[in-house]
């Protein structure tokens, strides 16, 4: 018998799959990465200066996001307690069956296969969704998303710093 799966994953917009109360708890754990993970890039983690993000700010940037974009905001939760990082299905195109993916992890999770295992629920996702392909642009120096990429069988176009990378459902 296999140990239970650490990751799910939990929609925090459009609308959460959650009650208020988790679903506030989840976006502090975010606004606290944001705030305070140093090691995030800097176009992720709170721009130094800005005020600092919070539970009610992150829910309602993201449902506004959700909205803009034509997307789903997932936290991505560790052992069923605590969130590590987000992900996206965003651009959201039901006559072409598309969508592009986004994500980040707090620098203290990363390379422990939590991108991995997220990244595999949100194409479970996709596929129940029924989309035809997902994408994401992909930073060069970004090598372990690319590998994400890479593992689930994505093909890549490549231009000077940044890699689209497609994945085609059959």
């Amino acid at each position: 018998m296999s140990p239970p799966d650490p990751i799910s994953l939990m929609c925090l917009a459009p609308e959460p799959q959650c009650r208020d109360v988790l679903a506030l708890r989840l976006s502090a754990d975010l606004a606290n990465l944001l705030n305070f993970d140093k090691g995030l890039p800097d176009g992720i983690k709170t721009r130094k200066g800005a005020p600092l993000e919070t539970s009610e700010t992150i829910l309602s940037f993201t449902r506004d996001w959700c909205q803009k974009k034509s997307a789903m905001y997932f936290a991505i939760v560790l052992h069923k307690r605590q969130a590590i990082g987000s992900i996206s299905l965003s651009h959201l195109n039901s006559y072409n069956r598309s969508a592009q993916c986004g994500y980040w992890i707090g620098s203290a999770f990363q390379g422990q296969g939590y991108g991995t295992g997220a990244f595999s629920k949100v194409l479970t996702i996709s596929r129940e969704l029924g989309l035809r392909q997902l994408s994401a642009t992909i930073q060069t120096a970004n090598v372990a998303s690319k590998r994400i990429w890479q593992n689930a069988g994505a093909s890549f176009q490549y231009g000077e710093s940044e890699i689209r990378a497609t994945i085609v459902f059959s």
